[in-house]
């Protein structure tokens, strides 16, 4: 009874629809026993990189278990969906979520100091730890967004939950529903709490737009002050630096009166995240 027990939990685990198969066409723990040879040579296979799905095919003669290319596009799909699940806020391009540290990234050798604060992230999220995010900022077409994404959809390959917001985009929505259009407050209360109970949340571009004051103090302040009060990993991108990003926004502040605010906003963010420069050459000229 041992040996039919592990047999079907190892095809349930490996080929759920397969499992499936063998419940709904009621096969006897004999019949199981006898496809086992096939099946566990599959798995083997299956181990090798040999994309293929697995079902039971019924003829005049009775049964027999096969084995199904799976198409590149297939694979494509599945690879995407497997990382799309675990983002509270979808992606605009699918093809975003494939962006992977080890095919990626590894090329940017200049950047291998970014890398291994990504690495101490990732072990720490593994062991459900609590670490101090980054402000990842440098000159245009260095990388920063790419490698922010490569970051958290390996996270998000680890069922870890994750948030990616274009900061410019987020202002112009908010503005949009400000400002009565018909754009549904119920998504940018979506968004809001998506990006508060993110185990990782990317805030990319910040500095780009002008934030009002209304935004500021109803968005993004308590969003990072939930964030910061429940030590959630934090990762800002930006051109800037964090003390310019604070002499922009006291610049741009309409009132004495703002300053107090602003300056818990830069406490959030500097308490949040650790600075790295990220240089090199601009990848979008080549």
């Amino acid at each position: 009874m041992e040996m039919i027990d592990k047999i079907k939990n190892k095809i349930k685990q490996e080929y759920p629809d397969l499992y499936d198969q063998i419940i709904e066409n009621n096969l006897s723990d004999d019949e199981i026993i006898a496809l086992a040879p096939s099946i566990y040579k599959m798995i083997e296979d299956k181990g090798k990189d040999t994309d293929h799905t697995v079902e039971i095919v019924f003829d005049n003669q009775g049964y027999n278990i096969i084995a199904k290319p799976i198409s590149e596009e297939a694979v494509l799909k599945e690879k995407i969906q497997q990382v799309k699940n675990n983002y509270l806020i979808p992606l605009e391009n699918d093809y975003d979520y494939l962006i992977n540290l080890n095919d990626d990234i590894k090329q940017f050798n200049w950047r291998l100091d970014v890398l291994s604060k990504f690495k101490n992230i990732i072990e720490k999220q593994k062991n459900n730890e609590s670490v101090r995010g980054l402000w990842i900022y440098g000159d245009f077409g260095t990388g920063k967004t790419m490698m922010s994404l490569a970051l958290i959809n390996k996270l998000a390959s680890m069922d870890k939950k994750v948030a990616f917001v274009n900061m410019p985009r987020l202002i112009t929505k908010v503005q949009t529903i400000v400002s009565g259009d018909k754009v549904s407050d119920d998504s940018l209360r979506r968004t809001i709490v998506s990006l508060e109970n993110a185990d990782i949340a990317v805030f990319d571009d910040i500095g780009a737009g002008s934030m009002s004051k209304w935004f500021r103090d109803n968005v993004l302040l308590p969003i990072l002050n939930t964030r910061m009060n429940n030590e959630k990993t934090t990762i800002f991108t930006s051109n800037i630096n964090i003390n310019s990003f604070a002499e922009d926004a006291f610049n741009y502040a309409s009132a004495k009166n703002d300053s107090v605010d602003l300056k818990r906003l830069i406490e959030r963010v500097r308490n949040l995240s650790e600075e790295t420069i990220v240089k090199g050459e601009n990848l979008r000229k080549k």
